[in-house]
């Protein structure tokens, strides 16, 4: 058993254990008292004589599955103690992702699972997108539901179970959306452009819908964003995204208000390409180093950025084989204490979080057009 040396992780994780188990304690309490229409002898039946306990569960769970509300409780339990395990194991303990990838010879988009310790790949399933091609802005993944989430280019959002990478539904949205991110209660956080502004929207995914009127409008800085800057924490309920002119604008995730809105600033050696989510409420920035107008260096540097100053603190800077990165395979591992990218001759390069330090490189046995660390189920096996 390893062993929290951070005393508020340990005093969080105590909370949170403790309410996920008296969820599933309540789910047993109501397994075995909640009265059972059998099936055989059309009476009610109060006792655990008159009812196998299988049964009572098997009523209880599909209870759960109508009811919203109760369906994210159970899901909030999963999720908690899948992190309470999760935690308690060393360092880069998850290295799990799903990669995509265009399979010219079929026409078909392949999905993988990916390991980050071993660069290897497992083959889950493929899809063929009904307008041929898919924003890779769009993707986001609700882990605690076990899904993620791809919108094409014809509006249509697709549902993945994120075990198998098998589709389980596909709906329209109502509008364009130039990325999305995971929101709140299982939604998702859409961003569009409306007229010199960008309009956040709360996205459904059961079925595509988003309310009448955004959550907010906002005119970012330079008129626009960087692409691989929309990111959210629904943990500590917020979003980000940095604009054309380098301010880093912080939103409530439930009410798309922006909290803080701060140039970066610090050790910048350059303009920032990618940002995703740090530890403790920091960011990881990547970017270019610009030794003299026109003349950039073959390094990347990395950064922890503080989203409430804007203040960006160099980590490291790397020489990435091949001379640069793969679009889309910037992500992070929070829990595990990583972040990973692939670099532009297929190599898949493992980062501590804390520094920024080379864990680990080693050639990536598929050439993704993303590729995103996933948090891992503690219950299904078959990850």
């Amino acid at each position: 058993m390893y062993i929290l040396q951070n005393s508020f992780v340990g005093i969080w994780l105590s909370s949170h254990l403790l309410a996920g188990f008296a969820v599933l304690m309540s789910i047993v309490s109501m397994t075995l008292c909640t009265p059972v229409q059998t099936q055989d002898d059309n009476v009610i039946a109060n006792g655990l004589s008159h009812v196998p306990f299988s049964m009572r569960l098997q009523n209880i769970l599909k209870a759960i599955s109508q009811d919203r509300k109760l369906s994210h409780l159970l899901l909030y339990a999963r999720h908690v103690l899948c992190t309470a395990m999760i935690l308690s194991l060393p360092a880069r303990a998850l290295g799990y992702g799903i990669g995509i990838n265009f399979n010219s010879t079929t026409s078909k988009n392949d999905i993988y699972k990916v390991n980050f310790n071993s660069a290897t790949s497992s083959f889950l399933s493929d899809v063929a997108f009904s307008s041929g091609f898919w924003n890779p802005s769009s993707f986001s993944i609700d882990p605690a539901a076990r899904l993620f989430y791809i919108i094409t280019a014809d509006n249509t959002l697709y549902t993945f179970d994120l075990t198998t990478g098998a589709v389980l539904q596909t709906s329209k949205v109502s509008l364009f959306f130039q990325a999305a991110v995971l929101g709140k209660d299982g939604k998702l956080i859409g961003i569009s452009s409306v007229g010199s502004g960008s309009a956040f929207y709360e996205i459904n995914p059961t079925d595509g819908t988003t309310p009448l009127s955004p959550l907010n409008t906002v005119t970012l800085g330079g008129g626009g964003w960087v692409r691989e800057t929309f990111l959210s924490d629904v943990a500590a309920g917020k979003f980000y995204i940095l604009s054309a002119d380098n301010t880093l604008y912080t939103f409530d995730l439930a009410t798309g208000s922006v909290s803080a809105a701060q140039k970066l600033n610090g050790d910048l050696k350059g303009p920032i390409q990618a940002v995703i989510a740090g530890k403790d409420g920091q960011l990881i920035g990547i970017g270019l180093i610009v030794i003299s107008p026109g003349v950039i260096s073959r390094e990347s540097a990395f950064y922890s950025i503080d989203p409430s100053t804007g203040t960006a603190s160099l980590l490291n800077t790397v020489v990435l084989s091949g001379g640069g990165w793969l679009s889309d395979t910037f992500s992070s591992d929070p829990a595990g204490n990583a972040f990973y990218i692939v670099s532009a001759d297929n190599t898949l390069y493992t980062f501590s979080l804390t520094d920024a330090s080379v864990n680990l490189t080693a050639p990536l046995d598929i050439r993704p057009q993303l590729l995103i660390a996933v948090l891992p189920p503690c219950i299904d096996t078959t990850w």
